[in-house]
């Protein structure tokens, strides 16, 4: 294994706002806002090498870190590779007593990578929502990610590349639910002769109960699937979602109608377009103006957030779990060669396993997913877990940068 510390020298600014209710004399927080931006500085080191070649001086270093947060001896003995980024970032969170919860955040980070006397810049941004209620041993967690990161070139950027992460917990799942992530996960590759996951939950259960499982999805778009989606025409966009919902020309035009029209004429107009084809129609629309958004950007940076965007107003839920229309849509449009999908639904060790001879359900697209690059490094990472991730992650696991940390002389 490896040892890898990092250390912080960052300066931003944070504006916070909070919503509270008031019951009796007691202050509930209910929804707090976060808005930060400013500059990032830090430093990585892989304290391995000196590990292997200098045991106990690696000790005493490690204690010292731990202990005192005291770098002096890594910083005599190893070569960093330093970090700054100009980042923005918002956060919004609502809580009720712990019963329910709503998050969203949204991140860019302008990045430049020294190491090894060389410098590599790059966009990078992230976005994603968590819902989460609980009552008893009951309780349902859904979560999306999506990020992407375009190499600088020059002032501008490459094409980026794109991964979007769907996950969704329920801890009583019911052969309906079940169904529902099935609906999903199959809904995003209907390109196919059979499903991704060819499975009928109420042809393998007595009483229709599948108990705690977790059910995770992973979309990857290459730069080359990101420029054609951002490309495509109106036409062509539109048309996709009607052949995905497989609504007849007609009726597809009535129910797009609703959108063009205002006030009491909208409302009626709205009210006899069924829930499901609504609300695909709702984010299709708004996922396309911030394509459109993107494409027509300014600098690399709005375009990046703008595409992001365009992402998350495709991840909305239906009934049960995330609805696949506007998600299939980017998709298709995008090229479903350039585009991977992988699922799984799982069930967590410590819970009696329920699915059919206890192995998950699995379905890919492709055999390698599309994009190896893309992963946004979470430069604000939350709790022990996330830090691990940023530390193992980058720099050293990065395909933008892999630097050669010597002891220095």
């Amino acid at each position: 294994g490896r040892v890898r510390a990092y250390r912080d020298r960052s300066v931003f600014n944070e504006i916070t706002a909070q919503a509270s209710v008031k019951a009796a004399c007691l202050r509930i927080p209910l929804a707090p806002a976060t808005a930060r931006g400013g500059d990032l500085r830090g430093r990585f080191y892989d304290l391995t090498p000196l590990v292997e070649s200098d045991p106990e001086a690696a000790a005493n270093a490690i204690d010292a870190l731990v202990r005192r947060s005291d770098f002096s001896d890594v910083e005599e003995r190893l070569v960093g590779v330093d970090i700054e980024s100009d980042f923005r970032q918002t956060r919004t969170r609502t809580d009720l007593l712990g019963l329910f919860r709503r998050a969203r955040v949204a991140r860019s980070d302008d990045v430049r990578v020294h190491g090894n006397g060389e410098t590599e810049r790059f966009l990078q941004a992230q976005a994603g929502g968590s819902g989460f209620w609980v009552f008893l041993d009951h309780g349902e967690d859904h979560r999306f990610r999506i990020q992407a990161v375009a190499p600088r070139v020059g002032e501008g950027a490459a094409a980026p590349t794109l991964v979007a992460r769907y996950s969704a917990t329920d801890r009583d799942t019911r052969s309906s639910e079940l169904a529902g992530h099935l609906s999903f996960v199959n809904g995003l590759a209907s390109e196919r002769d059979e499903p991704l996951i060819d499975f009928t939950p109420s042809e393998h259960t007595i009483n229709g109960r599948w108990g705690h499982l977790r059910a995770g999805v992973e979309l990857r778009f290459s730069p080359a699937a990101v420029e054609t989606l951002l490309a495509s025409s109106r036409t062509d966009y539109w048309e996709t979602l009607r052949e995905l919902t497989e609504l007849d020309q007609e009726r597809f035009d009535r129910y797009r109608r609703w959108l063009a029209e205002r006030g009491k004429r909208r409302i009626l107009l709205r009210r006899r377009v069924p829930l499901p084809y609504r609300k695909s129609i709702r984010y299709a629309a708004s996922a396309r103006r911030r394509l459109e958004a993107a494409r027509d950007a300014d600098s690399p940076r709005k375009r990046l957030t703008s595409l992001l965007d365009a992402f998350v107003e495709a991840s909305y839920l239906n009934a049960t779990t995330y609805d696949p229309a506007v998600l299939a849509t980017l998709r298709r449009v995008g090229g479903i060669e350039e585009v991977s999908v992988a699922a799984r639904i799982t069930q967590p060790p410590w819970r009696e396993p329920r699915l059919v001879g206890k192995v998950d359900l699995v379905g890919r697209t492709h055999r390698k997913p599309i994009a190896r690059l893309g992963e946004a490094i979470d430069l604000d990472p939350s709790g022990p877990s996330g830090l691990y991730q940023m530390l193992d992650h980058f720099p050293w696991a990065s395909e933008l940068m892999e630097p050669k940390l010597e002891p220095a002389p």
